[in-house]
């Protein structure tokens, strides 16, 4: 009986899948990355015929699933069969324990590198359609093959994604990227104008995108002015004034700042007196524990205040906005206004402030309930008198709604203060001593006349 002899052509075509097969079953990732690189369309087709089977057979796939994972996306040909293949429960490599957060990430990249090397060999159209369709598969909070959707969406120049995982996964990476490498990034780019305006993230990502904007700031992708513009006219917004504006995004860079009265980039602003003496890295700022905050939501005061200590105003672009600060002290919440009152009073001390937003300031700050903005309005005062005698008018005034405070040693310290000062009083300050005067007579404190004898009645 004579025995059927394939075609030459189809025995290649059959070792090819018996030669993948072998390094498959061997867990050998570098072997089947480079074979696969070295066949032709027809043993691809072949390969790409068997692998479906081979999972479903396998009972586990173990150290196999990788070098099954770099099959699929060499050989499979249409963009939504690889994208499918790739997001394969199966093909999750087998482990007795997980990994350590570092060692995971490590091999996330080389198995991105792997699936890239082989993605690339496609024309540039079909690897335009993988990305979308592994873009429309993104998942939180892990984000398999995030990394891969990113370098095809930026290789092939498609309009970038904004779906909400796939701005998640930039907004990560942007964390651990080199210095200065954001700037070359058609993503950043896209993303840069807007970034203050992406809702739908929850808490733990918005402060990633405020880590995000910080680091465009020193790439150079976003001006400072720029920036401190924006979020303090959304600041401005959210207390009841006026509208946001646009960032504009690659324009000029600013010099940095070197001072602040802030300790923490994140839980927000100290007392007004506090001081840090150096700002700083990117990476050296922490993020809040996600359990804080889970669900979903918009830029709040918290972030933005946040960014604004990130972003440590020079006294030349802070007094630029001396207007915008003062207007958030009349009913910003606390955070904001500790946050305004610390730059006014950076002004007010470098005599870059002028009486009228002094005035402003002090009356919307003793005014306000909360004791830890009184105890900072009487301080500030105080020191503002003895740097300046002639804002005295300006101070008394300032003092005298602390009378009305429900806080005994508050009031006696702003009455104490205003005797104290009547000896430099003009015409507008005797008024506002009349009425401490007034309510030293009715009230339990005994306080001492004012120095020089001067009775400010």
């Amino acid at each position: 009986m004579v025995e059927a002899v394939a075609p030459a052509g189809r025995t290649g075509v059959a070792r090819a899948w018996a030669e993948a097969l072998t390094r498959i079953r061997a867990g050998d990732v570098p072997g089947t990355e480079h074979y696969i690189s070295t066949l032709s369309p027809a043993q691809r087709a072949e390969i790409a015929a068997e692998l479906p089977g081979h999972v479903a057979r396998a009972p586990g796939l173990g150290c196999a699933a990788t070098p099954l994972l770099l099959a699929g996306a060499g050989c499979l040909s249409e963009p939504a069969e690889v994208a499918s293949w790739l997001f394969k429960p199966e093909l999750q490599a087998d482990r007795d324990e997980p990994p350590r957060k570092d060692e995971r990430s490590r091999g996330e990249r080389t198995e991105s590198r792997r699936l890239l090397a082989l993605l690339r060999r496609r024309p540039p159209q079909w690897q335009a359609d993988v990305a979308r369709h592994i873009t429309s598969r993104l998942r939180l909070p892990e984000l398999r093959h995030w990394e891969v959707a990113a370098e095809l969406t930026r290789e092939t120049g498609i309009r970038p994604p904004r779906d909400h995982a796939f701005i998640v996964g930039w907004l990560r990476s942007s964390r651990s990227s080199p210095l200065g490498s954001l700037a070359n990034d058609p993503l950043s780019a896209a993303y840069a104008p807007h970034l203050l305006d992406f809702g739908g993230l929850t808490h733990a990502e918005l402060w990633l995108l405020i880590a995000a904007v910080t680091r465009l700031v020193e790439d150079g992708l976003l001006t400072r002015a720029s920036v401190l513009g924006t979020l303090l006219h959304k600041l401005t917004q959210e207390c009841g004034s006026a509208p946001a504006r646009p960032i504009n995004a690659r324009s000029a860079r600013p010099a940095c700042g070197t001072s602040a009265r802030f300790t923490h980039p994140i839980s927000g602003p100290m007392a007004a007196t506090g001081r840090i003496e150096r700002r700083p890295r990117f990476g050296e700022w922490p993020l809040p524990d996600e359990a804080r905050g889970p669900r979903a939501g918009r830029l709040t005061s918290a972030h933005l205040v946040g960014l604004h200590d990130r972003l440590n105003p020079a006294l030349d672009e802070a007094a630029a906005h001396a207007s915008d600060y003062a207007s958030l002290l009349p009913a910003g919440p606390v955070a904001v206004a500790d946050m305004a009152v610390a730059q006014l009073w950076r002004l007010e001390e470098a005599g870059r402030l002028d009486d009228g937003l002094l005035a402003e300031a002090m009356a919307a700050l003793t005014s306000r309930p909360e004791k830890k903005l009184l105890r900072v309005a009487v301080e500030w005062a105080a020191e503002a008198a003895l740097r300046d005698a002639t804002r005295t008018d300006i101070v008394l005034q300032a003092l005298v709604p602390v009378l009305a405070q429900d806080t005994p040693a508050l009031r006696e310290r702003a009455a104490r203060l205003a005797l104290s000062l009547a000896p430099k009083a003009g015409p507008r300050g005797r008024a506002a001593l009349r009425r401490v005067a007034e309510w030293s007579g009715a009230s339990r404190e005994r306080l001492p006349p004012p120095r020089g004898g001067i009775t400010p009645l």
